[in-house]
């Protein structure tokens, strides 16, 4: 299956903007068919990355808005295959990884249901740039 990396931290630490460059960097390749609602993209990247389809969900406060983004996500059949990856932002103020709340529990189905073994829990720490964030997250397309 695809590849899930969720972008993690406490209110108000970059997630969402290092989200949005990580869109406005991925937008500045030849793509085709983007489709977008109010907080969520994806992205078809015609064999210009590793990836061939790239999702990003930039909101993700409450639990309702990652069932939100995972709606979506179903609606565009994203990880279909294992040529897709998807981008979540999500709020936990402490390490997802030991302190299941809603929102992880709610990433971890999802997850499971697209037969995804293992998700990327990546820490957004607001002392580091975004930009600096932003072009790993990058890398990993």
């Amino acid at each position: 299956m695809g590849r899930m990396v969720v972008l993690w931290g406490d209110i108000n630490c970059g997630k969402t903007s290092t989200l949005n460059l990580l869109i406005e960097r991925l937008l500045g390749i030849k793509t085709s068919n983007v489709l977008i609602n109010e907080h969520c993209i994806v992205v078809k990247t015609k064999g210009r990355l590793k990836y061939d389809r790239v999702g990003i969900a930039t909101r993700g406060d409450i639990n309702d808005h990652e069932k939100e983004n995972c709606k979506f996500f179903n609606g565009c059949n994203l990880l279909a295959n294992d040529n897709d990856i998807v981008f979540f932002a999500a709020r936990c103020p402490k390490d997802p990884t030991k302190t299941k709340t809603a929102i992880v529990r709610t990433l971890e189905n999802y997850a499971t249901a697209h037969g995804i073994k293992r998700i990327d829990w990546v820490h957004k720490i607001a002392y580091i740039a975004n930009s600096k964030v932003a072009y790993n997250l990058y890398r990993l397309i």
